[in-house]
């Protein structure tokens, strides 16, 4: 029995600390995981520490814009549809999806008759992409040459479409919005990005609003701002790639003095408005930082 009372001894003398500080570990644990879900509780309704959700379009000095639907802003069978903007991204689209930069289809109108102009990402490489589709279903999305975007950096993008023949893509670095190339480490040059074939997609006028630098694909959506926006129909337009490049130098506000016009449609100039003989209304969401005027 003495023996028996000892052995009992030695083991509550060895495992009772241990029993002891377990317990005082969970009470600790337990009373740390109060503090924090109290303090979270208070965060939440305080505001603190939790990041305040602002719509895509105004946060990170994004601007978006609509056109309101004009047939004179879609393709025309017997004339040339000249689009050329500058464009800013703020980070590029992630790889497997594409960013739109200025769209005109029926989205929800199977199957999506208009067109559009997006950046795409791919494992490989970025490439700018034009969507052009009929109400058959003819055409869809035409993917040009892979082109370096640098974020932050304005580019000059000229389309010129000739319907049921051909459409050419170009890009340009430029300076800023209205601005000529100005920085040594610009590339000053008017890039041709290639040709596609159309003769087979049937050209359709859409009652869509014009979107400029609409949220489209990816876990961010568009960030940056569309800056200058020139449609045209214009009469005659040398085709050759050589004449195109020296035609597009300088990027819309150059371009905008050599057409006529009665052929422009759409002129968004630096001063946030249309000045095409039109006077179309220009509906922006966000402060765009290039309008020279509130």
């Amino acid at each position: 029995m003495y023996t028996f009372r000892i052995i009992l001894g030695m083991l509550f003398g060895f495992f009772l600390p241990i029993l002891l500080s377990v317990c005082a570990i969970f009470s600790l644990f337990d009373s740390s995981l109060g503090v924090s879900t109290r303090t979270a509780a208070r965060d939440l309704q305080s505001g603190e520490g939790v990041e305040e959700f602002q719509p895509e379009s105004v946060k990170g000095g994004t601007s978006f814009a609509v056109v309101r639907s004009d047939q004179g802003l879609d393709p025309e069978l017997d004339r040339a549809f000249f689009l050329s903007f500058v464009v800013r991204f703020d980070q590029l689209p992630t790889v497997g999806f594409r960013h739109n930069i200025i769209s005109k289809y029926a989205s929800k109108e199977h199957p999506y008759p208009g067109w559009a102009i997006a950046l795409r990402s791919l494992e490989t490489s970025m490439r700018p992409e034009v969507y052009v589709k009929g109400k058959s279903g003819s055409g869809g999305w035409f993917t040009f040459d892979r082109i370096n975007i640098r974020p932050g950096g304005w580019y000059s993008f000229s389309l010129l479409l000739k319907p049921k023949e051909f459409m050419a893509l170009y890009v340009q670095e430029v300076g800023g919005v209205g601005e000529a190339t100005q920085s040594e480490h610009l590339d000053t040059g008017v890039r041709f990005l290639g040709g596609q074939d159309i003769s087979a997609v049937d050209i359709t006028k859409t009652a869509s609003d014009i979107y400029l630098g609409t949220i489209r694909q990816g876990p961010t959506g568009f960030t940056g701002e569309v800056g200058l926006v020139l449609l045209a129909h214009p009469g005659e337009i040398n085709p050759a790639v050589e004449q195109l490049r020296k035609f597009l130098q300088g990027g819309p506000v150059e371009i905008a003095k050599k057409l006529l016009p009665e052929d422009i449609q759409l002129w968004v100039t630096d001063k946030g408005k249309d000045e095409s003989r039109y006077a179309r209304m220009i509906e922006f969401t966000g402060r765009p930082s290039w309008q020279t005027n509130p």
